[in-house]
């Protein structure tokens, strides 16, 4: 259904498209990306805001952390159970996404995928739980994660933004190069969390008099005027 349903939004499946327009050797920052760098984003959004003096602001990313967690990493996973192009013909037969699965065994920037695929196959295969199995591609939690960091960097300014969401639109884009998901997929994680963003920001936020006590602070504890934290 998820293959169809994404079929019919672009005309052609998506990964033709992706593969169409990147080819080696800059497939190796997509991958490079998506397999490493993302990793890394998110361990050091999470790390700054843990160590933040903003409590207003620390408080409503980590609600909107946790909430993304369960929803989009458990709820809608096990809701939407489903395998992605990079398994789909393994499980349904024939060889609709033969096309992609030939594109990453012939690029050698690869090989984390493909390692990563077989690790989840075999855990599959054997009916054991090993460390990080399980498969399912609706949502895509790598989309909904940078998505997340995307809206909290928004509030630092411009250039902020324009890497945040230009960081989210790469791993939007590297989630279906690398045949981990539909692009379905991530379309659904952006609407979550855009969802939970503005829901937080209503009501895990303090009252506006309460943040403008909330800079003031911080403004005293540097001995300077504080930038307007304002989420935008």
């Amino acid at each position: 259904m998820l293959a169809d349903l994404d079929r019919w939004l672009h005309g052609v499946d998506p990964w033709v498209w992706t593969h169409g327009i990147v080819s080696e050797p800059a497939s190796m920052l997509v991958f490079k990306a998506y397999m490493s760098w993302w990793f890394m984003q998110w361990l050091g959004v999470v790390l700054f805001v843990a160590f933040w003096n903003s409590p207003a602001r620390r408080i409503r990313y980590l609600w909107a952390f946790a909430l993304t967690m369960m929803l989009c990493g458990t709820v809608l996973p096990i809701m939407l159970s489903s395998s992605g192009p990079i398994f789909y013909d393994r499980f349904y037969g024939g060889s609709r996404f033969a096309g992609v699965l030939a594109a990453l065994m012939a690029d050698p920037y690869a090989l984390p995928v493909r390692f990563a695929a077989s690790y989840l196959l075999d855990a599959h295969d054997s009916g054991s739980s090993a460390l990080g199995s399980g498969i399912t591609a609706m949502p895509s939690m790598h989309v909904a994660i940078v998505t997340l960091n995307a809206f909290f960097l928004t509030g630092f300014g411009r250039r902020w933004a324009v890497a945040g969401w230009s960081f989210a639109a790469l791993i939007l884009f590297g989630s279906v190069y690398t045949g981990w998901h539909y692009a379905v997929d991530g379309y659904l994680s952006i609407i979550v969390v855009s969802l939970l963003w503005y829901l937080t920001g209503r009501f895990v936020l303090p009252a506006s008099g309460q943040q403008a006590s909330d800079v003031a602070q911080q403004s005293s504890d540097t001995g300077s005027a504080a930038p307007n934290p304002a989420p935008r």
